[in-house]
């Protein structure tokens, strides 16, 4: 994946509370279609906002964990596509 090329499908799998279940299927939802690049530039207090602050504030770690997770694993394939391919 190119940092500008978008994500066209993933999914999750998983076990967990509520929040960080809810969560994850919204964060699945709402970066459909993004580039790496806007996933990396996605808030998490934007995203606690989404979510309902009043609702996910108990959790945070709950709530932010798919996007804290996915945010990471992109970064990571760029840095590795950086690695096999340096110019």
């Amino acid at each position: 994946m190119d940092r500008q090329e978008a994500i066209e499908f993933f999914n999750w799998e998983g076990e967990g509370c509520t929040i960080s279940r809810a969560a994850a299927s919204y964060v699945t939802e709402i970066t459909q279609g993004k580039t790496a690049e806007e996933i990396e530039q996605m808030s998490f207090e934007d995203l606690i906002d989404e979510l309902g602050r009043e609702l996910v504030m108990t959790r945070p770690t709950c709530a932010t964990l798919a996007l804290g997770t996915l945010k990471k694993g992109v970064h990571e394939h760029h840095m590795h596509k950086l690695a096999e391919n340096p110019s």
